[in-house]
């Protein structure tokens, strides 16, 4: 259960991570400005990525674990699985987020108002896709999401310091 525990934390937090990564990159590349500032980068590392790993520690184990044939011990920590996960995530956050950012900077004009738009999606982009992290074998919609209290507290306070970056003053990038 420990072990499934932590690969939930790595699968959650490498994804956001390389999300990111993709953001910047693709930016660069591209020949746009970037989309993050990196105090925005740290708030979404700090906040939204910080209290929802610390909930997915005492995610409930799954059913039937103990049916389960052993873990073999050489296998890895990041098996093909979660590989896979990890780069269709990060693909999709980092993606999703450049179109945002592009369309609205391209039809706006406003650097300002598209790197908000794209901090506030990729945030609460992180913010959702903790639930999905919770089980590799069943979609979100076949598992229970409010088994983790913790985990719905620690999104629940996630978002609302994500908002606070925008409405409260000294936090505002």
């Amino acid at each position: 259960g420990i072990l499934a525990n932590f690969r939930k934390i790595l699968l959650y937090l490498l994804a956001a991570a390389f999300g990111e990564i993709f953001i910047i990159f693709g930016a660069l590349v591209l020949g746009w400005p970037l989309p993050l500032m990196a105090g925005q980068i740290l708030w979404i590392n700090l906040v939204s990525d910080g209290f929802p790993a610390l909930a997915l520690t005492v995610d409930p184990k799954r059913k039937g674990l103990m049916q389960e044939p052993p873990i073999n011990p050489r296998e890895n920590l990041l098996n093909f699985e979660i590989k896979v996960l990890i780069t269709l995530v990060s693909f999709f956050a980092g993606i999703s987020t450049l179109i945002i950012f592009f369309l609205v900077w391209s039809k706006s004009g406003d650097l300002v108002y598209a790197r908000s738009l794209a901090f506030a999606l990729l945030g609460a982009n992180s913010l959702f896709y903790v639930f999905s992290c919770r089980s590799l074998r069943q979609p979100i919609w076949q598992t229970n999401i409010f088994d983790n209290f913790w985990l719905f507290l620690a999104v629940g306070i996630g978002f609302c310091l994500l908002a606070s970056a925008f409405y409260f003053p000294p936090l505002v990038f």
